[in-house]
């Protein structure tokens, strides 16, 4: 018996010159573990459980490791890429560094293996691990976040360079130097799991050196399998937790930071008394730290161990070779959320319980080599489809990003499980922890070590968010050439291999037969401690602004708090490159052919359908003048078309020379993001008063909502008349009499249609006499139509816009006095349904609503010009009011004409409409909102710089004179501007 289970635990081999590693066709007969009563385990006790109560604390232990890493590392992306809107590169550097503690494993394994506390090697380590993860854990939940960067989420889809002052007085600008506190905090705490690992690690050795040779590498399998099924409950959690519109997500609501991190803190909690009582482990004595690193460094010198180092680590760095702007592509253009990327993580999980399932049950006997192979390839060419469709625009969506590449989740988890199998096979009684940990180190050190090379690869490209946000060529070929870097580098990394055995019978006989090398052992123990080294400085240092070393990566992020606003930015860009003073040469040029200067007159429209209209209005007018000219009734100089010195009427000048400037317009931003919208509910506000007699379709939503008694709540409220409210409400009591009454009609003619029916309803109402009494057409109204002063004032009317997630024809078709409550749908990231008419399609674009019905231009004429409506315009338009003076007034009212356009639109038009919206699921309609508050935020960038130009270009004289001379620009002295910032808005 003696005799059978030393010869188990040193195998023999055959004569080393008859032993051929090189051979495809070696025999390892002689070289495989001797059968012996217990199957060929490597070290006695039985087999062994992990489900037992003796062996419980170390499945506790992972499943803690799977919730709180996994937690840890998905909120990265929520919290610092969105949250905090962190660069790039500092997402990466973060990223690397959470998984940098992992490279301590092999010195936690080391105090683990050497110094027992109170006899035991691994129960003591487990709990001052989880005693340091609760810690950082707890304060992490504890401790405030701050605001997000952006106060308006929907500022994320707007470049901050056409952002104007009041949008980056919503910026929190510190909010990136949160991150780097956040970072340390990850940091330590995934050391606190490192320290419990070191002594996991060599728990869970133990036990697989126990099993027979044909299912050893079970113990591994299930310890793996708990881990995936926490981390898919970790993903599950903070794809639902964290998907708030200030997480880059959809919900109103979410978790919060703070919550996660307290759940992370529970889990560690409970794992440390499980991690005491729920190990079995005997008392070993202490070793010489000295004696142990000797006999380690004599381990390093065996072929067996430096071939899989350099294995393990130089395929490392080339395999996991990337692009620093995957994150910023993920949320600009895949427009990637929390809520599906957390999804992803979970059946990325899932996959990956079943690659360990599969190799299990098939694959603990096959060629390491080939699987490595295979799936390397397999992971490179999944990839790419997605990666490259993406990019280019072919195929954009989030799914399409995310859900491609889990298939190479498959053969990547098969191959690094197959991969760190040898490690059982290699280590000697005594130093389980300090083997295993070393193995797990290489790995971790060439991670970091990777993500280090290919940030300074990408330095040399346009691929920071700046570029990606907007998504021109350039910026797409920059991506590609990124990108098809990292995935050399990932095919590159499968020349090592050939240092990787093929299987277990080879690693034996690499150990007994491979020999030693102490040049080739020191120089690995050298390439890894200055790896070591090298990755903690680097990593460390690039979190501080004053040794980031990033110049040649990216501007240091402390550059992001010394922008300006938009109006200094501005007149610094100028002053830089050309400040001129606007003299009349100067204007001139920046005026459309065929005006006069020095006194033009300029003509402020508010929609580009207005800008069509004057320009064909002026066009028409410089024909008919050329054609006068050319009969001799008006001659030309120089065939410029300039007026000659002879005798011509001031309406003629006019009406043939003036410029156009596309003001567009706004509102005040009555957004409140504090408020929770509610996308199931409609809101009808009327605008129009009493004496107005305008059409807002009021009484046709109102009859819809009558005869569709399932359709959710409809708002209605009067913001001028609350005499107008009486008068619908009686129209709606009406409405509801009729409703009733047709019901009570078509049901009588159902029971005479029936006798039998009406008999059993009878015979019910016998038994059931309240049955009887209570009317069948009566119905639960769903108008909530209020005509109290406080349910209609300005302040619950704009709480309500807030609140309610759809929005129906908030104006009527003349929209000349009533813009301003469409656009504050805009502002408050509502669906707007309204009509079809050219001004509706600028102001509410597919992406931002429906319009319905039809148009034509058989109906009155307006005039295009901007007009001192707009409350904003107060506020902004130097004084004098809309910009126009007396002689610019009577053109827009006497010869620019616009026509708008007569609007149709029918009550089927309107429930087809509404059907269309309720199809539409809940993310579809946020969607929808968030696009239409981008829409407005564009919308008022574009008014209030195309104000700032105009104020810079109007005379700085007496005030007094600006109201009769704003329209002739050029005639005081003016603000030093750009011509070209006054030329973009002019036509």
């Amino acid at each position: 018996m003696t005799q059978l289970r030393d010869a188990s635990t040193h195998p023999t081999t055959p004569d080393a010159s008859k032993l051929s590693l090189g051979s495809p066709g070696i025999n390892y007969e002689g070289v495989k573990t001797p059968v012996d009563i217990e199957g060929g385990a490597l070290e006695p006790g039985g087999v062994p459980s992990v489900y037992s109560w003796k062996h419980l604390g170390l499945l506790a232990h992972i499943a803690s490791v799977g919730v709180v890493y996994g937690t840890l590392s998905g909120v990265l992306y929520a919290v610092l890429n969105n949250y905090l809107y962190m660069s790039a590169v500092l997402t990466a550097t973060a990223q690397a560094l959470v998984r940098l503690p992992r490279a301590l494993r092999f010195f936690a394994a080391i105090f683990s293996d050497c110094y027992p506390i109170f006899g035991y090697r691994r129960r003591p380590y487990l709990i001052i691990g989880w005693v340091i993860t609760f810690t950082c854990c707890f304060l992490m939940a504890v401790l405030p976040l701050g605001d997000p960067y952006y106060g308006d989420p929907a500022l994320a889809d707007i470049d901050e360079d056409e952002m104007t002052a009041e949008q980056q007085a919503l910026i929190n600008y510190d909010a990136p130097n949160k991150g780097i506190k956040l970072i340390i905090f990850f940091v330590l705490a995934n050391i606190g799991t490192v320290i419990s690992f070191g002594a996991s690690d060599g728990y869970m050795v133990e036990l697989a050196r126990r099993e027979p040779e044909a299912i050893r590498g079970t113990v591994q399998s299930h310890v793996s399998a708990v881990r995936q099924v926490f981390m898919i409950l970790a993903a599950f959690m903070t794809g639902l937790g964290l998907n708030s519109e200030d997480y880059g997500g959809d919900f109103s609501w979410s978790m919060g930071f703070n919550a996660i991190m307290g759940v992370c803190a529970a889990f560690s909690f409970v794992t440390i008394p499980l991690c005491w009582f729920c190990i079995t482990e005997e008392k070993a004595p202490r070793k010489s730290m000295r004696t142990f690193f000797v006999s380690m460094f004599n381990l390093v010198q065996h072929r067996v161990m430096f071939q899989v180092i350099a294995f393990r680590f130089f395929r490392q760095i080339l395999s996991l070779f990337s692009v620093t702007a995957s994150s910023p592509i993920q949320s600009t253009w895949a427009n990637v959320t929390p809520l599906n990327e957390g999804l992803s993580e979970m059946i990325s999980c899932l996959v990956t319980f079943i690659s360990l399932w599969i190799v299990r049950r098939y694959g603990l006997h096959w060629s390491w080599r080939a699987v490595v192979i295979v799936c390397q390839v397999g992971v490179v060419f999944v990839d790419a489809f997605p990666t490259f469709f993406t990019i280019w625009d072919v195929y954009r969506s989030q799914w399409f990003w995310l859900g491609v590449p889990l298939l190479a989740e498959f053969p990547n988890s098969i191959g690094d499980f197959i991969a760190s199998l040898f490690v059982v096979e290699v280590v000697d009684k005594g130093s389980e922890a300090s083997v295993m940990g070393l193995m797990i180190t290489i790995s971790a050190l060439g991670t970091p070590f990777s993500t280090v090379m290919y940030k300074s690869v990408d330095s040399y490209f346009d691929i920071e968010r700046k570029f990606i946000v907007k998504d021109t060529h350039h910026v797409r070929t920059q991506v590609s050439y990124a990108y098809l870097i990292a995935y050399a580098c990932n095919l590159l990394s499968l020349v090592f291999v050939v240092w990787l055995p093929r299987q277990k019978a080879e690693v034996h006989a690499l150990k007994a037969q491979g020999g030693k090398n102490k040049l080739l052992g020191k120089l690995t123990v050298c390439y890894l401690v200055f790896a070591f080294f090298w990755i903690l400085m680097t990593n460390v240092l690039s979190l501080f602004d004053s040794t980031a070393m990033m110049s040649e990566m990216e501007a240091p992020p402390a550059s992001r708090l010394r922008r300006r606003s938009f109006f200094e930015n501005m007149e610094t860009e100028s002053s830089s490159t050309e400040n001129v003073s606007l003299s009349e040469s100067d204007l001139a040029s920046a005026l459309p052919a065929g005006t006069s200067s020095p006194s033009p007159d300029l003509v402020l429209v508010k929609t580009e359908f207005a800008l069509r209209q004057m320009l064909k209005f002026r066009q028409e007018r410089q024909e008919e003048r050329d054609h006068r000219g050319r009969t001799g009734a008006l001659k030309t100089l120089n065939g410029l078309g300039r007026n000659s010195p002879v005798e011509l009427s001031t309406s003629d000048l006019a009406a043939s020379n003036f410029g156009v400037y596309l003001l567009k317009t706004t509102v005040p931003d009555v957004y409140d993001r504090h408020v929770r919208k509610k996308w199931d509910e409609f809101l009808h506000v009327v605008v129009v008063g009493d004496a107005d007699k305008k059409e807002q379709y009021t009484e046709e939503l109102l009859a819809a909502w009558v005869s569709h008694p399932t359709w959710p709540m409809l708002h209605v409220r009067f913001q001028q008349s609350l005499a107008l409210c009486g008068s619908f409400q009686r129209v709606l009591s009406s409405m509801l009499k009729d409703y009733e009454a047709d019901a009570e009609a078509a049901e009588a003619a159902e029971a005479a249609a029936d006798p039998d029916r009406a008999a059993e309803d009878w015979l019910e109402g016998l038994d059931s006499p309240k049955k009887l009494a209570k009317k069948a057409t009566k119905r639960k109204l769903n108008v909530d139509l209020v005509c109290e002063e406080g349910a209609n004032s300005a302040k619950e009317i704009t709480r309500l816009k807030n609140a309610i997630g759809m929005h129906l024809f908030p104006v009527p078709p003349e929209v000349e006095k009533y813009e301003n409550t469409v656009l504050e749908s805009a502002a408050v990231g509502a669906i707007t349904v309204t009509y079809n008419t050219p001004i509706m399609q600028e102001w509410v674009p597919d992406s931002c609503g429906l319009r319905v019905g039809s148009f034509d231009f058989d109906g009155p004429t307006n005039t295009g010009a901007a007009d001192d409506d707009n409350p904003d315009a107060e506020k902004h338009m130097p004084k004098g009011g809309d910009g126009l003076d007396h002689r610019d007034r009577e053109l827009a009212e006497g010869a620019a004409l616009v026509k708008l356009p007569s609007v149709h639109v029918t009550n089927s038009e309107i429930e087809r409409g509404i059907e269309q919206l309720l199809e539409l699921d809940r993310v579809s309609r946020v969607a929808a909102g968030r696009a239409a508050r981008v829409h407005y935020l564009r919308m008022r960038t574009h008014y209030l710089s195309a104000v700032a130009a105009l104020d810079a270009a109007v005379c700085e004289g007496d005030s007094d004179d600006l109201g009769e001379t704003q329209s002739e620009i050029g005639q005081h002295s003016r603000k030093k501007v750009e011509v070209e910032t006054l030329r973009a808005f002019l036509y």
